[in-house]
């Protein structure tokens, strides 16, 4: 197998575990109509702490893993 297969390979595992967390997303809100403000959170927590991807990356994904990270450097809060 060459680097190019796994590259491939990973690619795919991690477009799979998105899907599974959109269903699962959609299993879990479907009884409020899919109505969730803060769904990038739900997804965030959801891949780093209930699937496979941090085992697959070799790391814990962390929105605190920048250096000097504060609460105004999160995206919802910069002007679009």
């Amino acid at each position: 197998m060459t680097q190019e297969d796994t590259h491939a390979d990973r690619s795919e595992t991690v477009a799979d575990l998105l899907h599974e967390a959109g269903e699962t997303h959609h299993q879990v809100y479907r009884i409020v109509d899919g109505a969730d403000d803060d769904w990038a959170s739900w997804y965030a927590d959801w891949l780093v702490r209930l699937s496979e991807l941090p085992g697959l990356l070799g790391v814990t994904p962390s929105s605190t893993s920048r250096p000097n990270h504060t609460k105004e450097d999160r995206w919802t809060t910069r002007p679009a």
